[in-house]
């Protein structure tokens, strides 16, 4: 495969964080290649959830406030989402951690933070590239048993993992 078209490349282009300059990519990103930047921003604030492997926290900001981070950004901090917030981060174990600093966290954790922040986003799609390989076998079933039971049905959810026993939780699966 020819260097920049490996799977990071196309996550990235699917979240419209990279133009996609050819080739095929989901119907979603594909009316926005060539959009202003301004626009391929709103568009990924309003439409797209996605963590990558590398979580991307905000090193000054606590594990609640980084789950929080779009939330604000978008205006739609209130009572219910941060009440919504702290349950989903109770459900992925991290009762404890609320008010620690990224620095403090294990490599699991910082990944479902991540995770927790682009589950709370309630976007249309969402994009999990390798997001639950840093985690232990028990947190990446009961995160993948998190999506298939609240999300299955009710959002785009594109994928990429390296586990065939997961594989069974999606309709498409393209290798």
């Amino acid at each position: 495969m020819p260097n920049g078209t490996g799977h990071p490349r196309r996550s990235t282009r699917c979240c419209a964080c990279t133009p996609q300059h050819g080739g095929p990519v989901p119907d979603a990103a594909a009316r926005r290649p060539n959009a202003a930047e301004s626009k391929r921003v709103r568009f990924r604030r309003e439409k797209i959830g996605f963590t990558f492997q590398s979580n991307n926290l905000v090193p000054f900001l606590n594990v609640r406030e980084n789950v929080e981070l779009m939330l604000r950004l978008n205006g739609n901090l209130n009572r219910k989402s941060r009440e919504r917030a702290e349950n989903l981060l109770v459900r992925l174990g991290l009762e404890e951690r609320l008010k620690s600093m990224p620095n403090q966290l294990s490599g699991g954790q910082k990944q479902k933070v991540a995770i927790a922040r682009a589950l709370l986003k309630e976007t249309p799609i969402l994009i999990m590239d390798e997001a639950t390989a840093s985690l232990d076998n028990q947190s990446q079933a009961m995160i993948q048993k998190l999506i298939e039971t609240r999300y299955k049905g009710h959002k785009t959810i594109i994928a990429v993992i390296h586990r065939l026993d997961m594989t069974p939780s999606y309709d498409r699966i393209i290798v």
